[in-house]
């Protein structure tokens, strides 16, 4: 029985309703927040908000302090979906069952609306205790969760609450979550749900062969860790990328360019005077209090550099005498260790994240090489160029050999979903290569989409960003083409260009000063850009 009553709170469109449902005899109370337009094709996705201790009882109200309920008028993600917040009774606690039926039915009233492959839970502190128990209990309904600053054992927060809260979880049923994907929140220095609590879950998880877990601790923090975790757009954007779709395909991206699609960020050398101090490179800028939480995912609980599972990467390097290949991590560059990252690193956790299907990113990338000759593509005229001709041979051998160099792809088929171009510097001193750089583009990704029989090729174009705005007038000017050839009517509309400039770093906070060409070496610029380009891949892709 459902017993709904009308006050309504709106704003832009949206709204979030009061409601009433009849649980096992027990009536819980709920926000219930729809979007107003046609839903797509696919369905919203869902996201089931659970609240802490301080909020239980019968003041619907209280549910809005914090998290979901509070920020949907702004977070986008949250006004496309819908979002149900119920209330815990006064002196209770988060039953699994009782939430599992709530969920259902209030999905099945939606009459079709929803898309079940993106059904996700999070919650806080008591919240974050029951995120955990309904992934233990319910793992196949979830496409992922993200507990923040709970745990599992309740005999630690009774004897902090002064309860005796009875709890049916069962670390063991963890296991059955199988590669379920799971971000968890902590403060370092929670004083009510001790962060080790979180640790427990995730190293068990990880120890069962869950690779898609990941642990965010935030230092000198306490237990409000849901304010820094839900004003972080990075956690919408994972939490919603997230999908049970069916695996059979790898979606396989061409990355191409020269020498800064090749990568030259700098992970962790930090010689006074080869390398600035070690200013800029990766290691110092993620001890950066603000970088926490946004680059938590490059490392593991034991501080070694995650690899990803469901994201592989194929380069051919030092002209075609080494074959880099291996799931998603740091070093795959032209230097061939583990000491620098491109592009690729940002990139393949954007898609990775996105689609539940395995992706392969065939990087195929040389240093100073131009647009006008060699990339040139076939319909520009003249001789084609020799690395457009490698370009596609990297690629074509990168298909043939999937089961040989990923084994765990073996019989899978791959599809070609993006092509990603991140190029330029050196047409900018040619005026030649400048005055005929748009029109080169546009051939590029035409012969491109005919050459791979792929008519409808979605492409990202990353801007020729070095050095920020204070750009020389011939940087401008191929800044300038880049961006006109996105828009080209006959590229069809699904062609992106991204604006770089705004991720140039000053030499003195980079580690290769000397190296304006390669954005000095810095890991920010690098790990920035790399986000833009597989954002705008993601959001070109749409739903599919």
């Amino acid at each position: 029985m459902v017993l709904a009553f009308g006050l309504v709170v709106a704003g832009a469109g949206q709204s979030a309703k009061r409601m009433i449902r009849e649980v096992e005899g027990q009536k819980l109370r709920y926000w219930l927040h729809v979007p107003e337009a046609k839903a797509p094709k696919a369905g919203w996705p869902v996201i089931l908000f659970l609240h802490g201790a301080g909020e239980r009882g019968k003041n619907l109200d209280r549910v809005k302090v914090h998290g979901p309920p509070k920020l949907i008028q702004k977070v986008d993600e949250l006004k496309n979906a819908v979002v149900i917040s119920p209330q815990c009774p006064g002196e209770s606690w988060w039953i699994a069952r009782t939430l599992m039926q709530l969920l259902r039915e209030v999905i099945d009233g939606l009459e079709g609306t929803v898309d079940m492959n993106r059904v996700y839970v999070t919650g806080l502190s008591m919240g974050g205790y029951g995120s955990w128990d309904l992934i233990s209990k319910y793992p196949d309904f979830f496409a992922a969760a993200a507990p923040i600053c709970g745990g599992g054992d309740i005999g630690r927060l009774n004897l902090n609450l002064g309860a005796n809260i009875k709890h049916s979880f069962r670390i063991e049923d963890l296991k059955k979550t199988g590669k379920l994907p799971v971000w968890a929140f902590h403060g370092e220095k929670d004083g009510v749900v001790p962060q080790k609590e979180s640790e427990l879950l995730v190293d068990f998880l990880k120890a069962s062969g869950n690779t898609r877990v990941k642990f965010t601790s935030y230092p000198g923090v306490n237990h409000n860790s849901w304010a820094r975790t839900y004003a972080n757009p990075e956690f919408y954007r994972w939490i919603f990328s997230q999908s049970k779709k069916v695996v059979g395909r790898i979606k396989v991206f061409l990355l191409a360019g020269q020498s800064n699609m090749e990568g030259q960020a700098v992970v962790d050398l930090d010689h006074e005077k080869y390398y600035n101090g070690g200013r800029g490179i990766l290691t110092t800028v993620m001890a950066q209090p603000a970088n926490v939480a946004r680059y938590a995912h490059l490392r593991d609980p034991a501080g070694n550099w995650t690899v990803r599972d469901d994201v592989f990467v194929r380069e051919v390097i030092r002209e075609g005498k080494k074959v880099l290949r291996g799931g998603l991590s740091i070093g795959y560059t032209g230097y061939g260790d583990s000491h620098h990252f491109g592009p690729e690193l940002q990139i393949g956790h954007r898609l990775g994240d996105r689609f539940a299907q395995p992706v392969l990113l065939i990087k195929t990338a040389w240093g100073g090489k131009s647009l006008h000759r060699d990339f040139r593509p076939p319909s520009a005229g003249g001789e084609t160029g020799e690395y457009y001709t490698r370009m596609l041979s990297d690629y074509h051998d990168g298909l043939k050999r999937i089961a040989e160099e990923f084994p765990d792809l073996a019989g899978s088929s791959p599809e070609l979903s993006g092509f990603i171009w991140f190029q330029g510097w050196n047409d900018m001193f040619d005026e030649q290569a400048r005055a005929a750089y748009e029109q080169n583009l546009v051939h590029l990704v035409s012969d491109l989409r005919k050459d791979l029989e792929s008519p409808g090729l979605p492409v990202v174009v990353g801007e020729l960003g070095n050095g920020g705005k204070d750009a020389g007038k011939s940087m401008q000017v191929i800044r300038a083409a880049q961006a006109a050839a996105c828009k080209r009517p006959e590229l069809g509309g699904n062609v992106r260009f991204v604006q770089t400039t705004s991720f140039a770093r000053p030499a003195k906070e980079s580690p290769n000063v000397g190296h304006g060409h390669h954005w000095f070496g810095n890991a920010e610029s690098y790990f920035l850009i790399g986000d833009a380009l597989g954002a705008a891949m993601v959001e070109l892709l749409g739903q599919e």
